[in-house]
Protein backbone atom coordinates (compact mmCIF):
# COMPACT_ATOMS: atom_id res chain seq x y z
CA UNK A 1 0.00 0.00 0.00
CA UNK A 2 2.79 2.49 0.86
CA UNK A 3 4.52 2.07 -2.60
CA UNK A 4 1.14 1.76 -4.87
CA UNK A 5 0.93 5.09 -6.94
CA UNK A 6 -2.47 6.50 -6.50
CA UNK A 7 -3.98 5.55 -9.52
CA UNK A 8 -2.82 2.29 -9.57
CA UNK A 9 -4.81 -1.08 -10.95
CA UNK A 10 -4.92 -4.19 -8.75
CA UNK A 11 -5.63 -7.56 -9.49
CA UNK A 12 -6.72 -10.38 -6.86
CA UNK A 13 -6.24 -13.61 -8.75
CA UNK A 14 -7.79 -16.55 -6.89
CA UNK A 15 -9.83 -13.88 -3.99
CA UNK A 16 -12.23 -16.51 -2.52
CA UNK A 17 -13.84 -14.71 0.05
CA UNK A 18 -12.85 -11.10 -1.32
CA UNK A 19 -10.45 -10.11 1.76
CA UNK A 20 -7.30 -8.65 0.08
CA UNK A 21 -9.31 -7.25 -2.65
CA UNK A 22 -11.28 -5.60 -0.42
CA UNK A 23 -9.03 -4.68 2.59
CA UNK A 24 -6.82 -2.87 -0.78
CA UNK A 25 -9.89 -0.87 -1.99
CA UNK A 26 -10.85 0.71 1.63
CA UNK A 27 -7.31 1.31 2.72
CA UNK A 28 -6.85 3.07 -0.71
CA UNK A 29 -10.07 4.57 -2.40
CA UNK A 30 -8.27 5.54 -5.50
CA UNK A 31 -7.01 2.07 -6.39
CA UNK A 32 -9.11 0.32 -8.99
CA UNK A 33 -9.45 -3.33 -7.46
CA UNK A 34 -10.25 -6.19 -9.59
CA UNK A 35 -10.69 -9.83 -8.03
CA UNK A 36 -11.06 -13.25 -10.06
CA UNK A 37 -12.15 -16.29 -8.64
CA UNK A 38 -13.02 -19.77 -10.59
CA UNK A 39 -15.12 -20.23 -8.06
CA UNK A 40 -18.89 -18.77 -8.67
CA UNK A 41 -19.83 -19.01 -5.05
CA UNK A 42 -16.49 -17.68 -3.56
CA UNK A 43 -17.57 -14.80 -5.83
CA UNK A 44 -20.84 -14.25 -4.16
CA UNK A 45 -19.35 -14.39 -1.23
CA UNK A 46 -17.16 -11.87 -1.95
CA UNK A 47 -19.29 -9.37 -3.71
CA UNK A 48 -21.65 -9.65 -0.14
CA UNK A 49 -18.66 -8.73 1.25
CA UNK A 50 -17.25 -6.14 -0.13
CA UNK A 51 -21.23 -4.60 -0.05
CA UNK A 52 -21.61 -5.34 3.54
CA UNK A 53 -18.37 -2.70 3.80
CA UNK A 54 -18.72 -0.53 0.85
CA UNK A 55 -15.94 -1.58 -1.12
CA UNK A 56 -16.57 -0.90 -4.23
CA UNK A 57 -14.55 -4.10 -6.22
CA UNK A 58 -14.82 -5.36 -9.59
CA UNK A 59 -15.39 -8.95 -9.63
CA UNK A 60 -15.17 -11.54 -12.92
CA UNK A 61 -15.07 -15.38 -12.52
CA UNK A 62 -12.72 -16.42 -14.43
CA UNK A 63 -10.05 -19.17 -14.97
CA UNK A 64 -6.96 -17.94 -15.71
CA UNK A 65 -5.19 -21.22 -16.32
CA UNK A 66 -7.72 -22.79 -18.69
CA UNK A 67 -4.93 -25.10 -20.48
CA UNK A 68 -3.94 -26.52 -16.83
CA UNK A 69 -5.45 -30.14 -16.03
CA UNK A 70 -7.86 -29.87 -13.40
Amino acid sequence: LKEASPEANVLDVGTGSGCIAITLKIENPSLEVWATDISGPALEIARENAETLGAEVIFRLADLMPDTPK
